[in-house]
Parts: C-alpha cells; sequence; structure tokens
C-alpha cells in the first residue's frame, strides 16, 4: 500500500492548491490548501488502516476498537477545538487534527501488528492440533 499510495499522495500534495485553482477557479484555492494539510493524514490512513482494521477484526479485539474509535473522537475533536480556540485559525485546527489522526492511525498499526502476531501463533497451534489428531 506504501508503494501503491506515495506517488498519488505527494503529487496531491505538491499541486493541490494550484490543480484546484486552475480547475475550478481561484475561490477554490483555500480547497486545495485545505487538501494538502489533510494529504498526510489521509496517506497514512490508506496505508495502515486497511490491513490493521482486517486484523483487528480477526483478531477479534473489540475492546481495543471501541477505545481506538472513542480516542480517535474525543482526541480529533480536541485538536479541531485547540486550533480554533488558541490560534483562531482553520488551518491550525486541520494541521492539529492531521497530526493527531496519523498518530493514532500509526498506533493502531502497531497494535494490528502485534495482534497479528498472536494470530499467527494461535492458528499454527489450530493447525498443529489438526494433522496431529
Amino acid at each position: 500500500m506504501l508503494v501503491l499510495g506515495l506517488l498519488p499522495f505527494v503529487l496531491l500534495f505538491v499541486f493541490a492548491p494550484f490543480a484546484f485553482k486552475i480547475f475550478l477557479g481561484p475561490e477554490w484555492e483555500q480547497a486545495g490548501i485545505i487538501t494538502r494539510i489533510l494529504t498526510g493524514m489521509f496517506f497514512f490512513k490508506f496505508v495502515f488502516m486497511g490491513l490493521s482494521g482486517v486484523v483487528i477484526q480477526v483478531s477479534e479485539r473489540y475492546e481495543f476498537e471501541i477505545i481506538w474509535q472513542s480516542s480517535l473522537l474525543i482526541l480529533g475533536t480536541a485538536s479541531l477545538y485547540f486550533g480554533k480556540y488558541f490560534y483562531n485559525d482553520v488551518y491550525y485546527s486541520l494541521g492539529f487534527y492531521s497530526i493527531t489522526c496519523t498518530l493514532l492511525y500509526i498506533i493502531a498499526f502497531i497494535i494490528a501488528y502485534k495482534y497479528s502476531k498472536d494470530i499467527s501463533k494461535l492458528t499454527k497451534k489450530r493447525m498443529d492440533s489438526i494433522i496431529n489428531n
């Protein structure tokens, strides 16, 4: 997923404000800037969350899922509020939100990676018991 997503997301990050302005008109340049701010977050979501979500579901670690989703809601909302309250700027708010979500995606990936090792051990035990019976 990293290799597949790297080029499109880099191009989006570099050219979004310019492309929005050219193709949609000058009033859309701000949307291009917002896209640039959120591109990193969406890249990490693209790379990490597809596999991480599957591993968490297969490992039946629903307690982690509810904690992670709650953290995403609470910390995401707090980061938007932080940017608005301390900087009174939408770009700072979205930047803090993007950083917060990116960190949570990385944490979910690390935990899913640990869960995948548990799944591998469990699968090996099940296969050994099937072969030995």
